[in-house]
């Protein structure tokens, strides 16, 4: 028998690469946002997952600027939450988040790492919650993904914290621990490469490779 995996956010930066990746010894339920819109729609949830369930959430949204604070609440906490409590009543056997380390520069960890991990804390759930660092590879929106677009447009990269280091991960490496969870007790790890490079010293070496653009 094929264990199910049901995964939220699938079609996202992380949740299709990591979707791509499983073999045929399971079976792979992941819904659209148009076919179950966990924010909305929360009672729909529970059309996808079974008893016994390996559910992963990848629902997420990457800041924008401070006007997109409302959204990040409704996307990154509030479907975190609704996911969460769904799967506790239908009994899946595990329950795998996708959230941020509290070194990544971004408003994704208020909302869904760490309101998440209160929320765990609270109710006592059992579940695997991954702290991502800096995402980036192809199709990413990360701080390397959006220096790299700056440079091919020849545009200067104007860095707001030229001393801050960062910890920063390949998104090749994040799909082999999202898989990995699965076999992970319950809890909070910590996924990057922990080496910190600055964002000086980023813009350098992507200068260096990507070269001058006409």
């Amino acid at each position: 028998m094929k264990h199910r995996i049901v995964i939220f956010g699938g079609s996202g930066f992380i949740g299709s690469a990591t979707k791509e990746t499983f073999n045929e010894s399971y079976e792979i339920v992941a819904p659209t946002r148009k076919e179950c819109d966990v924010i909305k729609h929360p009672e729909k949830i529970g059309e996808y997952i079974q008893e016994g369930d390996i559910v992963y959430n990848f629902v997420g949204e990457i800041p924008h600027g401070i006007f997109y604070m409302g959204l990040l609440r409704k996307t990154n906490y509030v479907a975190a939450i609704n996911i969460l409590n769904v799967a506790i009543q239908k009994k899946a056997w595990k329950i795998i988040l996708a959230g941020t380390a509290k070194d990544n520069p971004s408003g994704y960890t208020i909302w869904k790492h760490a309101a998440a991990i209160e929320y765990i804390t609270q109710k006592k759930i059992q579940a695997v919650v991954l702290a991502y660092t800096n995402i980036y590879g192809k199709g990413g929106k990360g701080v390397i993904n959006q220096l790299e677009k700056r440079i091919k447009r020849n545009e200067d990269c104007i860095l707001i914290a030229e001393k801050e280091v960062i910890d920063f991960i390949y998104i090749k490496d994040v799909v082999e621990i999202n898989k990995k969870a699965i076999d992970l007790k319950h809890g909070q790890y910590y996924a990057g490469s922990r080496t910190k490079t600055s964002l000086v010293e980023v813009a350098r070496i992507l200068k260096n490779y990507l070269g001058p653009f006409d």
